[in-house]
């Protein structure tokens, strides 16, 4: 079993590119690192082939090879499929077997999961597999063989998902036999790479917490694939856990956070007797005495510092450091020139360049979480160079995935090229490596190529769409990827990105001729 394999073997030599960040990389490459989501991979790279459906696994690792880097091996936390799959592959070859066939010899066997598959094609063939769907778009065959098998393409049932919980709960038992020893559970469960007071993270795949009620051990994950979206919550020193699945992606998040609100806390008081309180960093940690600090050593840290799920904007305003996180402004006290606090920000420290220019921010919340933040841009930069070349770049791209559209857009502001994407609805100052490529603050590869944008997971296309057009394809009332609902949500987002509020109010008039909103 993997169990067995020294989790810290060197992976084999994949000719990698690495992005600046000096000669040895692969071979401080560990299982640890990838499993733990240090090995510094993109989150993802483009799993679509040229006719729109997904490639298959061995062609996924191919491109693997071939990608960028973000973050040198062992320095921060970066949440990476890339770092499974890539775990997968090379388990395979030494195991002598495929994942699907590890899976099932080794895991779905033993723990008698009869009916669990990271291979949709066989989830497929059993009669009661769920379809997937992206809004009121069913997943087709095509868009449902996901390549990326061990990062996010299990399919099983409540069943076989209870004996892997009782599993957990029974200190790696099940049926009496021992499946995994007590000292591997602890070491998975353990916080990989911690610092003083985290009590927060994404272990080995899947999440750790250790602030719930009264600091008992959790472990907690959501994903979503191809029209598919689930949360594994469990507490082995409890003895409880639930596992709630939707073959729907959009607005499932909510529902399936709804159910969990309605049966945790009954859950834990029904075997505890009591529902413990969180513990909180809230005053917990000893810092520098308060200082203060003139406007230009506050000045240059204002700006925008971003990561793949959380960005923050800092600014100064009247002598005090303001951080805008999650639609509140939070004022910060000065500790240090780089270390700061404030309500609900227990600390808060950046990493400066020797000119003094911001490099991260690194952030704690009061559940012992960390996130580290890039520094993409901010008002104290020096206005760029605008060269001539860019404007080859303008204009509007698209991305299909599936069942609606996505777009990007580049544009020049204070000199310096930026990318627009309603994409998890993104702003990226680019930094030019050489001619036609660049980098995202967070090391992401964009290359514009004649009329592509090449991105780690997407490959935007040029695309010649126009609120005219948007309108005209509403007049016909035809059946077009375009006006699907989220696709002109997608559309209004970017248009107001670029700067474009009338075409974005024209789409949102069009969109509610289409998809009327019920009335209450």
């Amino acid at each position: 079993m993997l169990v067995s394999i020294n989790k810290n073997e060197k992976t084999e030599q994949i000719a990698a590119q690495t992005r600046k960040i000096g000669e040895g990389e692969r071979e401080k490459l560990t299982f640890r690192h990838l499993l733990t989501h240090w090995g510094g991979f993109q989150h993802n790279i483009d799993i679509f082939k040229e006719n729109g459906i997904f490639c298959s696994f061995e062609e996924y690792i191919e491109r693997i090879k071939t990608s960028w880097q973000k973050y040198s091996v062992g320095t921060r936390f970066s949440y990476s499929n890339v770092g499974f799959d890539l775990a997968a592959f090379i388990l395979g070859k030494i195991s002598g077997m495929s994942f699907p066939k590890f899976m099932q010899q080794e895991v779905y066997g033993p723990l008698g999961m009869n009916r669990s598959f990271v291979l949709a094609e066989e989830a497929l063939e059993d009669a009661n597999c769920a379809t997937g769907h992206i809004k009121d778009t069913p997943t087709s065959r095509e868009m449902t063989l996901f390549p990326e098998i061990a990062a996010g393409a299990q399919f099983t049932c409540v069943k076989d998902m209870s004996r892997f919980l009782q599993m957990h709960i029974n200190g790696g038992k099940i049926d009496g036999k021992q499946f995994l020893l007590p000292e591997i559970l602890k070491e998975m469960y353990s916080l990989p790479f911690p610092v003083e007071h985290q009590m927060m993270a994404t272990g080995m795949g899947i999440g750790v917490l250790k602030f719930r009620f009264g600091g008992t051990l959790a472990l907690s994950f959501f994903g979503d694939g191809p029209g598919y979206a689930a949360l594994h919550q469990m507490y082995p020193e409890i003895g409880i856990g639930w596992l709630i699945q939707a073959n729907q992606v959009v607005g499932s998040y909510s529902v399936i956070i709804n159910i969990l609100n309605k049966i945790r806390e009954p859950l834990i008081e029904w075997k505890l007797g009591s529902i413990p309180d969180d513990l909180s960093l809230e005053g917990k940690i000893d810092l520098p005495p308060v200082t203060e600090l003139t406007s230009s050593r506050l000045d240059r840290l204002a700006g925008k510092y971003i990561s793949r799920m959380l960005d923050i904007d800092c600014e100064s305003k009247d002598g005090v450091l303001i951080v805008h996180l999650r639609g509140e402004e939070i004022p910060l006290q000065a500790h240090s020139e780089t270390v700061f606090s404030g309500e609900k920000i227990p600390f808060l420290e950046f990493e400066l360049e020797p000119n003094g220019r911001p490099l991260t921010l690194s952030y704690f919340d009061n559940n012992g979480q960390i996130t580290v933040l890039d520094y993409d841009s901010g008002p104290a930069d020096e206005p760029g160079p605008n060269l001539k070349e860019w404007t080859t770049f303008s204009g509007m791209y698209s991305y299909d995935y599936g069942t609606f559209r996505l777009y990007s857009a580049p544009v020049v502001k204070n000199g310096h090229l930026y990318l627009m994407s309603s994409m998890n609805n993104k702003e990226y100052h680019l930094s030019p490596y050489e001619s036609g490529v660049f980098f995202t603050a967070d090391g992401q590869n964009v290359i514009f190529e004649e009329d592509k944008i090449l991105m780690p997971d997407s490959t935007w296309k040029r695309d010649d769409i126009t609120v005219d057009k948007v309108k005209e394809l509403h007049r016909q009332n035809v059946d077009d990827i375009r006006i699907r609902e989220i696709s002109l949500d997608e559309y209004i987002q970017i248009l107001e990105k670029i700067g474009d509020n009338d075409g974005a109010e024209e789409i949102k008039r069009i969109k509610e001729e289409r998809y009327p909103k019920e009335k209450q």
